[in-house]
């Protein structure tokens, strides 16, 4: 499950262990800052399973008052009778496959229902390489939802921050220096744990203290089981056994019960193996309540920023819309202008026009084999002032006649007959005919 983002100042652990509660704080180095123990009252555990959760809030308020100002959350570790660990072999895939895997097919595991549990899986290292095989070892973590549950309700109350949740059994490998290299197993009152470079390959919930048998079939199980392989170590702890020394396994008794804690506080380091028993939507919870410290500071910086932007805001408004008012006054005296010069144009443009469709005229004329030029020169001749003409037309016929039409205005009627006699002379044109379309009657 994931992990707090918080960068931490200092780890802690919280073992429920026997009948004690063990509390440690390590400091970033991993030396301890401190340790405190409470024996929890009578009835609290039965059965190495928590019997009574008010006797062991009870048992959590005290550890907290007396470690006194807790900085960061605790890892919290659950007696072996309420955790189930299974080593599984699964086909090769990914963690998110195999939960859905687990998911589905839970109950063939853990001797509970999968509705009243959650569970957490990782890989395990064994002594064995699974390298060319379709086939992973996972290890597989599981508890009963209410006995979490309630396990949160305590350290709340008490005022823990809970970080995790994991089988003591599981944690508290890692604070035994012996288990870090080889094949070895750990027994103590209630289990025996099968462990292989720093990690637990089997575990067991037994009653170690009425005879050592389990203990001694649990080694030869190892060597019979990884051929090639065999028990270095054998750690103990709270036992009175006796061990053949000429045996070739290392006899290591474990006297300080704080390594039960100090290994759920090693579990913040970045390289340890862990898996967390806490249900999935309290451990959103816990993000969005982490956040809100962030979100508040932000919100706080965002609101100082828009009072800040908006006072900023109005002033330049201000002062933009004054001197958007004095470009708007030159956009529209330029616009004014733009609009008197467009219609000059247009003006000048419609005269062009006008000329170019002229020009376009007689240079029509001058390039066919119309005699335009001596019809012009005879016009010019033969009209005087008062005589004006606006333009001529040349058609010419199938037998290659050509008919002018000219248009043009006189000042006085006589002036056009005068110009009919004198085209009639010029010996240019063969017959002239002078239809007037309008008189204009002067008084």
């Amino acid at each position: 499950m994931p992990e707090s983002p918080a960068k931490k100042t200092s780890s802690t652990g919280l073992a429920i262990y026997g009948e004690y509660l063990y509390f440690v704080e390590l400091d970033p180095e991993g030396q301890q800052v401190q340790k405190l123990t409470v024996k929890l009252p009578e009835g609290c555990i039965s059965g190495n399973s928590i019997a009574d959760f008010t006797l062991l809030a009870e048992g959590f308020t005290q550890i907290h008052k007396a470690a006194g100002n807790i900085r960061e959350p605790v890892n919290i570790g659950i007696p072996s009778g309420d955790a189930a660990i299974r080593i599984l072999t699964l086909p090769r895939m990914s963690l998110d496959d195999i939960r859905g895997t687990l998911d589905l097919n839970f109950e063939e595991y853990f001797p509970f229902s999968r509705l009243d549990a959650v569970f957490d899986v990782l890989d395990v290292r064994m002594p064995v390489s699974y390298d060319d095989r379709d086939e992973i070892p996972i290890l597989a973590a599981a508890v009963r939802r209410n006995t979490v549950e309630r396990i949160l309700d305590c350290a709340r109350e008490a005022g823990f921050e809970v970080n995790a949740i994991e089988p003591v059994q599981f944690a508290m490998i890692r604070a035994i220096p012996e288990a870090k290299s080889g094949l070895g197993v750990y027994a103590d009152p209630q289990s025996i744990i099968a462990t292989w470079d720093g990690g637990g390959i089997m575990f067991r919930n037994e009653n170690n203290t009425e005879s050592v048998q389990g203990i001694m079939n649990t080694v030869q199980f190892l060597g019979t089981q990884y051929r090639g392989k065999r028990v270095d170590t054998l750690m103990i702890h709270g036992l009175d056994i006796q061990l053949n020394r000429d045996s070739g396994v290392e006899f290591v008794s474990i006297e300080e019960p704080f390594f039960t804690a100090e290994g759920l506080a090693l579990r913040d380091r970045p390289d340890t193996a862990k898996i967390d028993l806490r249900p999935m939507e309290y451990v959103e919870l816990e993000k969005r309540r982490h956040s809100l410290s962030l979100v508040k500071i932000l919100a706080a910086a965002l609101l100082l920023a828009f009072f800040g932007t908006s006072i900023w805001t109005i002033y330049y408004g201000i002062t933009q819309t004054e001197d958007l008012k004095a470009r708007i006054i030159q956009v529209r005296e330029a616009n004014r202008e733009f609009i008197q010069r467009r219609a000059e144009l247009t003006q000048a443009n419609s005269k062009l026009e006008q000329q170019r469709r002229t020009a376009e005229r007689i240079l029509n004329f001058f390039k066919g084999n119309i005699p335009a030029l001596e019809v012009m020169n005879a016009l010019e001749a033969n009209s005087g002032e008062g005589v004006k003409f606006t333009d001529a037309d040349f058609v010419m016929g199938n037998n290659g006649e050509v008919t002018v039409t000219v248009n043009g205005s006189a000042t006085e009627e006589n002036l056009v007959m005068v110009l009919s006699e004198g085209l009639k002379r010029s010996r240019v044109f063969e017959n002239v005919t002078v239809p007037i379309s309008r008189r204009d009657f002067r008084c």
